[in-house]
């Protein structure tokens, strides 16, 4: 509820909406194993991986937002230009700050389904979940040689992925 009047009221590009409503999740995931937790979490971590690929060896044709792109078409079309009302916004309207926010949703919408946001943040949650249930953090230095290689491991994942995107 808290995230819905941010993000009516206060900001477009609110984050709580999403950690709200992802959080609603995690109870479900109460009686998950811990192997199943780094399966369901790798999954969602690769899963923009398979949806990226797939767009583009369809040129297109496999497009999860398509219908919020034609939602976002339909309304611009109807009351104007988000970006329209984000330059009364800009401009210290409070009306058009209220009518952007209002309106933005839609966008913001779009933005986290076009970044695939929500299977990251989810699996975030889900490593954080492990990680707490493991009781990592308590003595770090117990778990030193695990965070070692967690680090080493994703270093090199990241930078190898570094490589393919340059």
């Amino acid at each position: 509820m808290i995230g819905g009047l941010h993000l009516r009221f206060l900001w477009a590009g609110d984050i709580l909406t999403l950690y709200a409503t992802l959080s609603l999740l995690l109870p479900l995931f109460r009686v998950v194993g811990d192997r199943a937790f780094l399966i369901i979490a790798s999954v969602l971590v690769l899963s923009p991986i398979a949806v990226d690929a797939s767009r583009v060896l369809t040129d297109d044709g496999f497009y999860p937002t398509s219908a919020l792109t034609e939602a976002l078409a339909a309304d611009d079309a109807t009351h104007g230009s988000l970006w329209q009302v984000l330059r009364g916004v800009l401009a210290g309207v409070r009306a058009e700050f209220t009518d952007g926010c209002e309106r933005s949703w839609l966008f913001r919408i779009w933005v986290i389904v076009d970044s695939n946001r929500a299977q990251k943040v989810l699996a975030l949650f889900l490593i954080g979940l492990r990680v707490a249930r493991r009781k990592l953090l308590i003595d770090p230095a117990e778990h030193r040689y695990l965070f070692r290689r967690d680090m080493f491991a994703g270093v090199a994942i990241g930078l190898a992925f570094c490589v393919l995107n340059w």
